[in-house]
């Protein structure tokens, strides 16, 4: 990984060393994306499914697009500050394990679309200062 690449990031993530939590097996549904349920399942995969690679490979593409369209969105001023604050580089890997988890822990947002809950497990993770960052 790229050292620093999510510093400035919202969203930042051993999918192959550190196992992750749990998940539903991983259905043909889940490549659509549409929901959070979605991405924990694709990000939670499990060793032995056999789409493991493909879901993983989308899991972290999902969370670097999103890492990548923050970091444009802030240095163009199109949001008032950075929405998570991380104080050190963290993997797309290691914050795919902490969504999954945190996901699982607040089930109530399952439903609802992805990327609004990377948005509020990252806020959650790595909350920026009051001054210059987004109240979301």
């Amino acid at each position: 990984m790229k050292k620093g690449w999510l510093a400035a990031l919202w969203v930042i993530a051993a999918v192959g060393a550190v196992p992750l939590a749990a998940a539903a097996a991983t259905s043909e549904d889940d490549f659509t994306m549409q929901t959070t349920r979605n991405l924990v399942n694709l990000c939670g995969t499990q060793p032995d499914d056999p789409v493991r690679d493909q879901a993983q490979e989308l899991c972290l593409g999902y969370i670097a697009g999103a890492a990548s369209m923050h970091r444009l969105l802030v240095a163009e001023k199109k949001l008032a500050g950075p929405i998570a604050c991380p104080t050190q580089s963290v993997s797309r890997e290691d914050f795919a394990a902490y969504f999954v988890g945190w996901a699982n822990d607040h089930s109530q947002y399952m439903d609802d679309p992805a990327i609004a809950t990377m948005v509020r497990a990252a806020i959650d993770k790595f909350p920026c200062a009051k001054t210059g960052s987004s109240d979301r």
